[in-house]
């Protein structure tokens, strides 16, 4: 099985796909949605996204090593803001969906979100306009 598996992941990675901006936005946004409209119903479909990218990518484990530290930053953050009371996830202080939308913003910084860095005023200016709707 181990090996079938590494032979499908050989016949589908493209690294040029993963590092296109429009593919990764639209990863990026499908895991969103999944997370955000499906919560725990949705897991498996984004985990199984989560998974795709890590398939899809030229190194498994340098992408691990790259999205760490900034999804645990997230998921931190967001912990405190549940453990102030400012989030209320119900039972959970942090739910599973949560922590792999954070996994997913990472992947995206450097590729989909990339776009933002080359000109701040980007950021600003889709912030102010998107967050509000978020």
């Amino acid at each position: 099985m181990i090996a079938s598996l590494k032979n499908l992941r050989s016949r589908l990675r493209d690294p040029q796909l993963t590092e296109r901006a429009w593919f990764n936005g639209l990863w990026f946004q499908s895991l969103w949605f999944t997370c955000v409209l499906g919560r725990e119903a949705w897991l498996p479909l984004a985990l199984a996204l989560l998974l795709i990218h890590l398939l899809l990518v030229r190194s498994t484990a340098s992408e691990i090593i790259a999205i760490a530290p900034a999804a645990a930053l997230g998921v931190c953050f967001d912990t405190a803001l549940s453990l102030i009371g400012v989030f209320d996830f119900g039972e959970s202080v942090t739910p599973a969906w949560l922590a792999l939308l954070w996994l997913g913003f990472a992947a995206a910084l450097p590729r989909a979100l990339a776009w933002f860095g080359a000109q701040p005023w980007r950021a600003a200016v889709t912030g102010a306009a998107a967050v509000p709707l978020n």
